[in-house]
């Protein structure tokens, strides 16, 4: 089974130039697993990164990230983790030289999901 099933939604269809919008990501990590916060205690952690795809033509005006809460792994190290079901996302903003048209949006996600044990290789999705 997979361990991080994702969603996109968007608060709008169609806008205009200099007009913002949202971007969100419904994040679920199964049962038993956690990912990192976006902001990890320690520099090793891979954090969890909402990014625009270099091909975007739309600014990224904020990120958004839930709040994350602190948990301590079997060695005594703590740690700051996401779990369970998470929304996050970005607020965008249509750039005023953008043509009129179909402007696909590539908002990335990179996490690393975890268990008690061991971490498993990044998702970027």
């Amino acid at each position: 089974a997979d361990r991080v099933e994702i969603r996109a939604f968007t608060s709008r269809t169609q806008v205009q130039p200099h007009q913002r919008f949202w971007v969100g990501l419904q994040v679920r990590v199964r049962e038993g697993l956690h990912v990192n916060s976006h902001q990890p205690d320690a520099e090793h952690l891979i954090p969890t990164a909402l990014r625009l795809d270099d091909e975007a033509r739309l600014l990224l005006v904020r990120e958004s990230y839930p709040e994350d809460e602190p948990w301590t792994d079997p060695a005594g190290n703590s740690q700051r983790i996401f779990r369970g079901e998470l929304i996050m996302g970005a607020e965008l903003e249509v750039p005023p030289h953008l043509a009129p048209g179909e402007h696909p949006v590539h908002l990335l996600l990179r996490l690393q999901p975890c268990d008690d044990r061991q971490c498993y290789p990044p998702i970027e999705a």
